[in-house]
């Protein structure tokens, strides 16, 4: 490979002559620099990161009836075996795009990472090649070994076929095969998957399992050849000073197209650098609800390195990667004091910045190993919430269990939506907990959590962490045990590292008096039991009504100043009853608030008035701040603004329970049940309201989860779990029958909205 050069590269080499003698400068690597010195490095003999693409790679050339075309983009870095050679067992030559052509990074339709640009250059060569297929498939996650979450991939990986043929319009001429696969509950479950694969492309099912087990088989002898690779890298460095571990992904990290070169700097200075699956990191802990397939592994592998003497780790991340936003600060966390390098990359990343770290570093480690630092920073005792049967309790410092309920213990809202957060709070306070709210966040939370993050993550990470920081600034004299609110799920978005990151921050700041709260069915709730659950729907679908009520009031209010103050009025009366009435006089108490709205003189009507939908990041359009108050605008121009609801993302997660995408193991009485409380929740949703559609400025609709789904199925598959399949959905359904305009926000960098705004602006 790499002609005369072995180089795959081809950097440009300036010749410089002087008094006859030529001088070569220029490359990625040492090379020419060890010329000069009359330096004689064996590159290859250092370069393991190189070894194990090629051994992912390797193909016999065969000569097939037809030719299927399989990218060499994302997993396939890692799958490539698998793929590639069960279609060549089947009798079809294996088609690869021997690079990612520029032309095709210009044309994705959000701002993606570096490894997505490569992905659309990757395609626009296959475009290129005659081929009679081209396969895209739809892979979830992959499963790690000794791993106790269920492994998923990053939405852009699981959502690579959509984001394809939005990009690539053409592909609708071509016979393209688009299948889902998941892989992290193991390879042998989706023998299935294979065999229907197998009669797409006119083979039998039978011919499609024989293929898969073969494939199999192969894929998992090159996984014992990296492997080896590793053995080889771990003897070398016994002799060497040091050696040097590559983290990151398959497709970023250990790539030729994608790593800039940056292995071959250190093997060309003498110094052994290894891809980290090659390592026996397997047996080591993972970091808390790691539910990302290479976060997992990424973390493992760094408490593998952490306690190798002679290792150090090099992680490569790109810029805008939301797993690594939050992976990055575990990673430092594991690593400690031990010296690493983080180097984010991108498709403008000059070569002269990445020569100029990574020689630090090299001189940095070799500092290290002369004087060994010690002394990792010591962490108080915290305490923590521990499930006691069915209920909870806090575990304090010195040891003693108390109740949520106790005097000393405070539960504290960030604001997600100031009336929304009010009466879910409320609703706690009705069951005897002691709430307190932090205040809607602003920029002076926004600078806290900015600055006691890496800036990397996305908006409602970085404000809800702010938020705890300056209630904690505020009221740092008091001696209560703070419970913060935090919800959790399990991926693939970013979400589910909200928790594990701020008790990251919590231990790293010594703060003794705070802990975490996340509530579900398997910690019954808190111990609260299914009269909270059912009072904590009701608070949250009044509070989505009453966005929709309040906006429809102060546009076709007369006296718009005085419809305001009305209003705020019964917001105040719907909080004293959610927390202190019992549920039949929380309804009373609805019916007359709606009475007094209907009260307030209007101009204009309901049905006549036009309409805008803001949907998008849940966080996002309900928090006061991010949206910028953008309602106003529209208000201010007689325009009626409605907000998608929260309690359409808690339909949503009930749909992913029941089809089982959440919850592949559930039993039939477990459905069951589930569907018995979808069944009370949508009793209890359009008795609310009704409720309010007496105002004359409402309409009751029934949220339909599945309608929006299917709104979107012709452009997202529902096997992508999040937010981006319901925002495509919404923009379709509401706007074709609801709405005058449908706006679409999220924070920067969110990977649901980037696949929405990819998928949308193709024009759907």
């Amino acid at each position: 490979p790499g002609g005369k050069e072995k180089c795959d590269r081809k950097c440009s080499i300036t010749i410089i002559e002087i008094d006859g003698k030529r001088f070569p400068f220029g490359g990625a690597c040492n090379r020419y620099e060890n010329i000069r010195k009359h330096m004689n490095i064996d590159i290859e003999k250092y370069n393991y990161v190189k070894k194990r693409e090629e051994i992912v790679f390797q193909m016999e050339k065969t000569e097939g009836e037809k030719k299927i075309a399989l990218s060499k983009s994302l997993i396939m870095n890692s799958l490539f075996p698998l793929f590639s050679t069960f279609f060549q067992s089947l009798g079809f030559e294996v088609v690869v795009p021997e690079r990612s052509l520029r032309d095709g990074w210009e044309r994705k339709n959000a701002e993606f990472c570096f490894p997505v640009e490569l992905s659309h250059g990757y395609m626009l060569e296959i475009l290129k090649k005659d081929v009679d297929y081209i396969f895209l498939p739809r892979i979830r996650g992959m499963k790690v070994e000794n791993s106790k979450n269920y492994n998923v991939f990053c939405p852009f990986v699981q959502s690579e076929a959509d984001w394809l043929r939005s990009a690539f319009p053409e592909l609708e001429e071509r016979n393209v095969i688009v299948m889902n696969f998941d892989f992290s509950r193991g390879f042998e479950r989706e023998e299935e998957k294979f065999s229907e694969l197998s009669e797409i492309l006119g083979k039998t099912r039978e011919e499609g399992k024989e293929a898969f087990r073969k494939a199999l088989e192969v894929f998992r002898e090159r996984q014992r050849k990296i492997k080896e690779l590793g053995k080889e890298f771990l003897k070398q460095v016994e002799e060497e000073e040091f050696g040097v571990v590559l983290l990151g992904r398959s497709y970023n990290a250990f790539s030729s197209d994608a790593n800039l070169g940056i292995p071959e700097k250190f093997a060309s200075r003498g110094i052994p650098i290894v891809p980290f699956d090659a390592l026996p990191y397997e047996g080591e802990e993972g970091y808390e609800n790691m539910y990302w397939t290479w976060g997992e592994m990424i973390t493992k592998a760094a408490r593998f390195i952490k306690k190798h003497p002679k290792l150090f780790a090099l992680y490569i991340t790109n810029f805008s990667c939301g797993p690594d936003s939050f992976i990055i600060s575990y990673f430092k966390d594991i690593m400690g004091t031990k010296p690493s390098l983080i180097l984010e990359l991108d498709s403008h990343t000059a070569d002269a910045g990445i020569e100029t770290r990574v020689e630090a570093f090299i001189d940095v480690v070799k500092s290290f190993l002369k004087v060994r630092k010690a002394g990792e920073k010591k962490s108080v005792k915290r305490p923590k919430v521990v499930g006691k049967g069915k209920s909870l309790k806090v575990l304090t410092p010195e040891g003693a269990e108390i109740p949520l309920s106790d005097e000393k213990v405070r539960l504290v809202f960030p604001s997600m939506g100031e009336f929304g957060t009010k009466a879910l709070a409320a609703s706690f306070r009705y069951h005897g907990l002691k709430t307190d709210v932090c205040p809607p966040s602003g920029d002076e939370e926004f600078k806290y959590g900015r600055g006691n993050s890496l800036s990397k993550e996305c908006l409602p990470l970085q404000l809800t962490l702010g938020s705890l920081v300056k209630y904690l600034k505020d009221h740092e004299n008091e001696k209560d045990l703070i419970l913060y609110f935090m919800p959790n799920t399990s991926g693939p978005c970013r979400f589910g590292q909200y928790s594990v990151y701020m008790d990251l921050w919590l231990r790293s700041n010594n703060v003794d008096n705070v802990a975490l709260l996340s509530l579900n069915s398997e910690n019954a709730y808190a111990g609260l039991g299914a009269s909270f659950k059912l009072r904590a729907w009701v608070s949250i679908v009044i509070s989505d009504v009453l966005f929709d009520v309040g906006s429809a009031l102060r546009v076709l209010a007369k006296d718009k100043k005085e419809a305001s103050r009305i209003f705020e009025g019964v917001k105040d009366m719907v909080l004293d009853s959610l927390a202190n009435d019992p549920l039949p006089l929380v309804f009373k108490k609805l019916q007359s608030v709606a009475d007094i709205i209907s009260c307030v003189e209007k101009d204009g009507k309901f049905e006549e008035t036009p309409k805008v939908l803001i949907t998008g990041e849940i966080f996002v359009r309900w928090d006061e701040f991010s949206r910028k108050d953008l309602e106003k605008i529209f208000e201010e121009n007689g325009i009626i603004t409605h907000i998608s609801p929260v309690h359409e993302w808690i339909y949503y997660t009930d749909y992913l329970f029941l089809k089982r995408y959440t919850s592949p193991d559930s039993k039939y009485y477990q459905r069951l049940l589930k569907k018995i409380e979808v069944w009370v929740k949508r009793l209890i949703e359009m008795k609310i309201k009704k409720i309010f559609e007496r105002t004359g400025i409402y309409e009751a609709r029934p949220v339909d989860v599945e309608e929006l789904i299917k709104s979107a199925g012709k452009f997202l598959h529902p096997n992508l779990t999040g937010e981006a399949i319901l925002t495509i959905g919404t923009a379709l359904h509401e706007v074709i029958s609801e709405y005058d305009g449908v706006v679409l926000i999220g924070p920067f960098g969110c990977m649901p909205s980037r696949i929405a705004e990819a998928i949308t602006k193709r024009g759907i």
